[in-house]
């Protein structure tokens, strides 16, 4: 089999290549042989017997607790502690009480302070003075009406009167809430619970309620506006009636 020139050619570069690297490899190793490597300087420890001279040099002879310097025997020869267990030997000695002094602090007190006690005991004539009694009467003499929320800055037109109501106990307040219209009639008359406690006074609230008029502000003239009111126009607020409770009779209510 023969092999192209261009194939020989190849085939001798790659040989010269390899040969030449070779070469190389062997040119620039290192055939010398290796040092013997020395041991590095370290610390090294000698006994040396303890003489005066040694504890001469000692750096910490002074600087730190030492047993050789002026402070070793405080430092190092603790006293020890003798033990002492809790033995009562002697016998109990009584206090002397001198029965003939007792009081004498309270008398010495008493002379030395005459003065002042006596100043402190002298009292002046109290001043009776009589409170004077309130001219408002405590409980409301007759039942009362309130007008609580936006409500109350609509000026009133009909006047309302609740009147009172025998019971055999208070009567709580009695709250309406009402919704009021532009031409001033209510809209929406409801009772607030739980009520006053008593059925027909808080149907009278509701009747007084409904017949209250307030204010118009229905424009009138050719340019009426006829069309409903829209809810932000509506005046919404409450009614609180404080009743007057009286005695339980047979007569009607008032």
């Amino acid at each position: 089999m023969k092999l192209k020139p261009s194939t020989r050619r190849w085939w001798l570069f790659t040989i010269l290549v390899l040969a030449g690297q070779l070469g190389a490899i062997y040119w620039l190793s290192d055939k010398s042989q290796p040092p013997v490597r020395r041991a590095a300087a370290a610390p090294i420890i000698t006994l040396v017997p303890p003489n005066e001279l040694f504890a001469l040099y000692d750096p910490t002879i002074f600087a730190l607790p030492h047993a050789r310097s002026f402070s070793g025997k405080a430092w190092q020869s603790l006293p020890g502690l003798p033990f002492r267990p809790f033995e009562w030997t002697a016998e109990l000695q009584w206090m002397p009480l001198p029965a003939g002094q007792l009081g004498e602090g309270l008398a010495r007190f008493l002379q030395t302070n005459r003065s002042e006690t006596l100043r402190a005991l002298e009292v002046a004539d109290p001043n009776l003075i009589q409170p004077e009694l309130p001219d408002t009467p405590v409980f409301a003499q007759k039942s009362s009406v309130r007008i609580d929320g936006a409500l109350r800055n609509r000026r009133l037109l009909t006047p309302i009167e609740p009147g009172s109501w025998p019971h055999s106990d208070l009567l709580t307040n009695t709250v309406v809430d009402v919704i009021v219209g532009l031409d001033g009639m209510p809209i929406s008359c409801e009772l607030r619970p739980p009520g006053s406690g008593l059925a027909g006074a808080d149907q009278q609230a509701l009747a007084l309620t409904r017949n209250a008029r307030f204010e118009s502000f229905v424009t009138k003239g050719p340019r009426r506006n006829t069309n409903a009111a829209p809810l932000s126009a509506l005046t919404r607020g409450s009614f609180v009636f404080s009743w007057r409770t009286l005695p339980t009779t047979n007569a009607p209510p008032p």
